[in-house]
């Protein structure tokens, strides 16, 4: 996981990966939504989050959560 700031402050960055000895099925959007109440639970206001989805030169699937 990489940061920069905390999340009190007015601008911080949080990047995170997993990486499974297995195959798993993960709802992606399930675990933002989970994310981003977290957020909200820590203070975060009138955030406005845009999505996309992604795919790695090695075929990974993913979210990519950003915003103003």
């Amino acid at each position: 996981m990489f940061g920069f700031g905390e999340r009190t402050d007015p601008f911080s960055i949080t990047v995170s990966s997993l990486k499974f000895q297995q195959p798993q099925e993960i709802e992606l959007e399930q675990a933002l939504e989970e994310a981003l109440v977290d957020l909200e639970r820590s203070g975060a206001k009138n955030m406005i989050v845009k999505q996309e989805t992604f795919e790695s030169e090695k075929g990974i699937k993913g979210i990519k959560a950003y915003g103003e």
